[in-house]
């Protein structure tokens, strides 16, 4: 069976020829019947064109308007860790995609009851005394962060049960609230991230990426209710696809297909954190518990070309008022 056994008629014997048969209730003109068989079980989002944001750490008014909404579609849902069972504690209270001619663009506002480093001294877990150090014995992800995963090949490669393997097709970056490649320890941003325990490679390339802005972040703490905001860029250098190419809004003849998933991480007191890792909480949005960054169990993101644009669909709404961030803190644009 196709693996894009889909929902547009809510039933499992239908496949789409095109996304918006998933999001638009059917039936639908282009929907087939097939065998019987089970759905395509990843969670699945689509990313809209869009303008162009500002990566300053700021959601200013307006800016995501015309952006999906990740929330509204996919939940982060599956836990690695402790469950949370607060949503004062930690939730995501909004989050955001979309990509202009030039690459991705992603916006999370996230509610966090306490902030690692901040709000608690530096501590390291007992799983690596050196998790705060910004070289490959270090702990990129040790922190209050966010990681994105992508697989620009599904085709060829998202059956695999094995993780990314670092390169413009398959990668694993994190965005951490206290230390990044540009700014050092105590400053929020970019740092390499998956895999760091193979020649180095990856590690490399990731490093590059930072510093030539292939990609680019921006976290600053965010006003009211205690947590942050994060904006991030993803240049199309990184997301080749199965043609060798990167992704086009342009040159692309259709709709394109890419495995992503997305965790929301949390680090608090030692007392509350994971024996090993020290983690509290950490949230994904596809896969299972200790196989969530496998190739299989990324969840799907269609990148749904300008042409299309058009079809029905619900933008993300932004607030009346802009959900801004302080001034101050160790935010900065990388």
């Amino acid at each position: 069976m196709s693996e894009l056994a889909c929902k547009a008629c809510f039933l499992t014997e239908h496949v789409y020829s095109n996304y918006f048969d998933k999001i638009i209730p059917g039936p639908r003109p282009s929907c087939e019947r097939v065998p019987a068989g089970p759905m395509f079980p990843q969670p699945t989002m689509m990313a809209l064109h869009g303008t162009t944001p500002i990566i300053d750490g700021i959601i200013s008014e307006g800016e995501w308007m015309d952006a999906t909404s990740i929330v509204s579609t996919i939940p982060f849902n599956t836990p690695q860790f402790s469950p949370v069972n607060n949503a004062s504690d930690l939730r995501v209270n909004q989050a955001w995609v979309k990509y202009d001619r030039d690459g991705l663009f992603f916006a999370f506002d996230i509610i966090d009851n306490i902030a690692y480093s901040k709000d608690t001294p530096w501590w390291e877990p007992t799983g690596n005394p050196n998790a705060d150090l910004l070289n490959r014995t270090g702990w990129p992800w040790f922190g209050d962060e966010m990681e994105i995963i992508v697989n620009a090949q599904p085709g060829v490669s998202g059956h695999l049960n094995t993780s990314v393997v670092g390169n413009a097709s398959q990668w694993q970056m994190c965005v951490n609230t206290c230390k990044s490649r540009l700014g050092g320890r105590g400053v929020g941003g970019l740092i390499e991230a998956e895999p760091r325990s193979d020649n180095g490679t990856a590690w490399r390339l990731y490093r590059e990426w930072i510093e030539n802005g292939t990609m680019r972040a921006a976290t600053k703490p965010r006003q009211g209710q205690h947590g942050y905001i994060l904006e991030w860029f993803v240049s199309f250098q990184a997301v080749v696809l199965e043609d060798g190419q990167p992704f086009s809004p342009t040159s692309n003849p259709a709709d394109v297909r890419i495995g992503i998933n997305v965790a929301l991480g949390d680090v608090d007191d030692p007392a509350v954190g994971d024996k090993t890792f020290g983690f509290h909480h950490e949230n994904w949005i596809s896969g299972k518990k200790n196989t969530r960054t496998q190739l299989n169990e990324l969840a799907t993101m269609w990148l749904v070309l300008p042409s299309v644009v058009a079809w029905p669909h619900q933008p993300a709404a932004t607030p009346s008022s802009p959900v801004l961030a302080t001034t101050g803190g160790t935010g900065n644009q990388e």
